[in-house]
């Protein structure tokens, strides 16, 4: 005969090792023993082993496969993409290996000057003035509080993204938790290939250039490089389009090129106003 158990946690009677309602494990002696947290540990590692290693693989060379697979209701097998991008900043906040998002002051207000936007260098003024703040010292000040908010900040990328893309593919009818899942995908293959991976590659060839006697060519400012990525941006958003909205390769093509100038907008111009906003309030 089954043996009936009561829930600790919400009272409800069931049979089995986790209670029907609120899933709640019904805890053993052995669950209590050093072994079975070694255990625990050995399995939770192997399995984000192979689960990450399997999503990242996918999301490389099979755009849009990941978002298409959970919006048809499998979750179970993959990392969630959003998860993903969140990983990707975590390791991107330990190993800064470039500037990345983390903007200049004077990049900032170059920007907004270049734009008509008068108000960020006026309020900086303001702020120095108040403070009674020397220019290095503001610099300094700045510096320090963006360095590792706007990496934090990447996050609201994900839902901005998403929501440009429910804009974008309206017509397809998709839940915006698509767009989300997709936002996510998109947004960790640009995050690990530019901020991880393309500056890893770019540090060893500078570190060979120069360790051989040649010139010091940096190659992270390299014309050739950034249209390289750029095209391969476009490829990767094309492919992803076609798989998960289901269009033709031109609809996705020209989609891809109007998303080239949404994500842009996005990432080089909301996000960075938002962060340098953020910051200003914290000085």
């Amino acid at each position: 005969m089954t043996e009936t158990i009561i829930c600790k946690s919400c009272g409800n009677k069931f049979s089995g090792k986790f209670c029907n309602e609120c899933g709640e494990k019904v805890y053993t002696d052995h669950d209590k023993t050093l072994r079975h947290f070694f255990e625990e540990g050995f399995h939770f590692f192997t399995h984000f082993d192979s689960k990450f290693l399997r999503t990242i693989k996918l999301v490389f060379f099979k755009p849009g496969f990941i978002s298409k697979e959970i919006s048809d209701g499998v979750r179970k097998k993959y990392f969630k993409p959003m998860s993903l991008f969140l990983l990707g900043v975590v390791i991107y906040l330990l190993f800064p290996i470039l500037r990345g998002m983390n903007v200049h002051i004077s990049s900032h207000l170059g920007q907004y000057r270049t734009m008509g936007i008068m108000f960020p260098e006026k309020w900086v003024l303001a702020k120095m003035a108040a403070q009674h703040l020397s220019e290095k010292q503001f610099v300094d000040l700045f510096e320090a509080k963006s360095e590792k908010i706007s990496k934090l900040l990447l996050l609201i990328i994900i839902p901005l993204t998403g929501l440009f893309l429910k804009l974008l593919f309206y017509k397809r009818k998709k839940f915006y938790f698509d767009h989300f899942n997709l936002s996510g995908e998109i947004n960790s293959f640009n995050l690990y290939l530019n901020f991880l991976i393309v500056p890893v590659i770019l540090n060893i060839l500078f570190w060979i250039t120069s360790y051989w006697g040649g010139p010091d060519v940096d190659y992270g400012d390299n014309v050739y490089i950034s249209v390289i990525l750029a095209l391969l941006f476009l490829w990767y958003l094309t492919v992803a389009f076609k798989r998960l909205y289901e269009v033709r390769t031109l609809h996705a093509f020209l989609k891809s090129l109007l998303f080239l100038i949404g994500h842009s907008i996005i990432v080089y111009f909301i996000y960075r106003l938002i962060l340098f906003c953020i910051v200003m309030l914290l000085i």
